[in-house]
């Protein structure tokens, strides 16, 4: 893994890509700037609800939604690659009810973490 990734909390710009932002589906895939959440922030954030983080097997990633809009993936995307510099970290396996919700980071599957097993099975 690339230094610069090997804690998760450098913000990330265009490297985010996911199936569609919204209730609108889309044909194209799309991206949406995010930032990677420090792990153990990320399971601070998820521990009290029914879906805990567990960071070893998870990657927490959240869009700027500062300006008040909504950003990210929403119903249908689960299975959305999470993508840096070309390269396939993560897949989307869960976020909050709703879409867009700035207080819960978004969680994918932390694919190293299966290389090993995805090795096995191609």
């Amino acid at each position: 893994m690339h230094e610069k990734f090997k804690n998760f909390t450098n913000p990330l710009k265009d490297d985010i890509a996911v199936l569609k932002t919204g209730y609108i589906q889309s044909k194209l895939l799309k991206k949406v700037d995010m930032t990677i959440i420090d792990n153990k922030i990320c399971e601070e954030i998820w521990k009290d609800t029914d879906n805990p983080v567990d960071t070893e097997k998870e990657i927490c990633a959240q869009a700027d939604m500062s300006d008040g809009k909504k950003r990210g993936p929403c119903y249908g995307d689960s299975g959305s690659p999470l993508v840096i510099d070309g390269v396939q970290y993560g897949i989307i396996s869960s976020f909050h009810n709703g879409c867009g919700i700035a207080e819960y980071p978004i969680v994918y599957t932390r694919v190293a973490h299966y290389i090993d097993w995805l090795s096995d099975k191609i």
